[in-house]
């Protein structure tokens, strides 16, 4: 099994976690290792409330479990257990297994035989392809493009390339091919994608029919501002 361990000292940040998520992701790992000074998650900070219940498998990371964290100063560390659910996040949503647990206290071998001092994260069922893995969670992305509900749910259910019809503004500056993040009306990332059109071309496309794009900027390189092959639920 290919597993990723990232051990800490005392603290650490929220990019190193971050990073060490990306490499699981670039070096198609099983298994990506977060350890730190507490034996996983629980549904509510242990240091704080006795009574506290500890969670040793988490089938889904959901808004209910993400709400568990707690990030005050003198939590878990400077990344905080939110952080550590992100990173979580990122790698069960492209099918490898996380765990989080207590590599203060205890051993690597110690972490992988007792589940009471971790917190497993399952995987999701479908495995994301790799070039779908680089999209959703390796780089910065150039700028945004602001979406409405219509094409909200043709990219997230249909799984629908995403037109001009479907989009109200541009944000940031970005070039033909850069990544960009889709976002709705609520300022929530959905989904991630390489664009088909310049920051400038696209935002005087935004609204248009398909057939009117040639129309407003004199040709017509692409049907989609981002096709479906080059897009990426979040």
């Amino acid at each position: 099994m290919r597993m990723i361990p990232l051990a800490l000292k005392k603290y650490v940040s929220a990019r190193t976690t971050r990073l060490a998520a990306q490499l699981s992701l670039l070096v198609q790992a099983d298994l990506f290792i977060n350890l730190t000074d507490i034996n996983g998650l629980y549904d509510s900070n242990p240091r704080e409330n006795k009574n506290a219940k500890h969670i040793q498998v988490v089938p889904e990371l959901t808004p209910t479990v993400f709400s568990f964290a707690s990030d005050r100063i003198n939590d878990i560390s400077v990344g905080g257990m939110a952080t550590k659910l992100k990173a979580a996040d990122m790698v069960t949503k492209a099918g490898l297994y996380a765990l989080i647990a207590d590599g203060f206290h205890y051993s690597l071998l110690d972490v992988l035989s007792d589940g009471s001092i971790g917190t497993c994260f399952l995987p999701n069922t479908k495995k994301m392809p790799a070039r779908h893995r680089w999209i959703a969670f390796t780089g910065k992305p150039a700028g945004s493009v602001v979406v409405d509900d219509g094409a909200y749910k043709a990219i997230s259910e249909k799984g629908k390339s995403l037109l001009p019809a479907g989009t109200k503004r541009i944000i940031g500056t970005f070039k033909v091919g850069d990544m960009v993040d889709i976002i709705t009306d609520k300022a929530i990332v959905c989904a991630r994608g390489l664009i088909n059109y310049s920051s400038s071309d696209a935002a005087k496309i935004c609204g248009c029919k398909t057939h009117e794009i040639s129309m407003v900027l004199g040709q017509k390189a692409f049907d989609e501002l981002i096709h479906r092959d080059n897009l990426v639920v979040l």
